[in-house]
């Protein structure tokens, strides 16, 4: 209830600013953003009392809050590392049965259309991280080159999880990084059949539900 407190007035604030925050940013920023939050709202509360003289025990009260906070994070799961699927169940043959329109998905599959979907998809993932480059305190750029050298090892590492030390394995992966990487060389990734700049623009191609087709 809108009581008009200080609690009131900070909270309404704080969900304005927050709110504004996530919709320049996209989702999965909130967490940075309370942190940059505690971390001013702190900071702030001490220059506070170093300039000035008041009657009150809020910068004393900090250390109690962050305790407070520290127990409450360090007793929530914490995430962990990727799990992996059973090498089984990469290797197995899909089954036929389906009720989706088997020349509809032959159609889709066979095409470059569902690696420009998947290009398009992991795109705008890769440009959503540009919101924790504040917190991380670098320019965004700087911060994106960071993002983009994970994901090359996160897919690579994927593929020769099950490698272990068959060389030859890591070889084939790091063959498919090096023709890219000529690809880059060659014309920034412009002829990229699937890409951004490839034949036909990611945006024209179709998404598949039921076993329909329907332009996005």
């Amino acid at each position: 209830m809108r009581d008009g407190s200080i609690e009131d007035v900070v909270g309404c604030w704080f969900q304005k600013v927050l709110s504004d925050y996530i919709r320049q940013n996209g989702r999965g920023c909130e967490a940075d953003f309370y942190f940059a939050a505690i971390r001013h709202g702190a900071t702030g509360l001490y220059e506070l009392h170093r300039r000035l003289e008041f009657d009150s025990d809020y910068a004393d009260r900090v250390p109690e809050l962050l305790h407070e906070l520290r127990v409450r994070l360090t007793s929530t799961p914490q995430p962990k590392w990727p799990r992996y699927p059973e090498m089984e169940g990469l290797e197995q043959d899909i089954d036929d049965a389906t009720d989706f329109d088997q020349d509809d998905l032959e159609d889709y599959w066979n095409s470059d259309r569902w690696k420009r979907d998947t290009f398009t998809t992991l795109t705008n993932q890769f440009w959503d991280f540009r919101g924790y480059a504040e917190p991380a305190d670098r320019k965004r750029m700087h911060f994106l080159d960071e993002v983009s050298e994970i994901w090359f090892a996160a897919g690579a590492s994927a593929l020769v999880f099950y490698a272990t030390n068959d060389q030859r394995r890591w070889r084939k992966v790091a063959n498919s990084l090096r023709e890219l990487a000529d690809h880059l060389e060659a014309d920034g990734l412009q002829r990229l059949p699937w890409g951004s700049r490839g034949r036909k623009s990611s945006r024209t191609a179709f998404r598949y539900n039921a076993g329909r087709r329907n332009d996005e």
